[in-house]
């Protein structure tokens, strides 16, 4: 294989993959809770109020895609 051949195979490679992950990001509209118990917490950091705590299953609609 010559080197231009090769570099067309990374190249679509490389696009099929991107597209993959984009697509599986894109499809994604719930986030379920797959630990035993999750908390909620106002902030970002373990010092945060606690809003609530979630049990194993609960599903949630994803409000906001980053």
């Amino acid at each position: 294989m010559t080197a231009l051949a090769r570099w067309r195979t990374d190249i679509r490679l490389g696009l099929l993959g991107f597209l993959l992950l984009a697509t599986v990001a894109l499809a994604a509209e719930t986030l379920r809770i797959t630990t035993r118990q999750a908390t909620v917490r106002a902030g970002p950091d373990g010092k945060s109020v606690i809003l609530t705590t979630l049990s194993q299953g609960t599903t949630l609609p994803l409000l906001e895609r980053w």
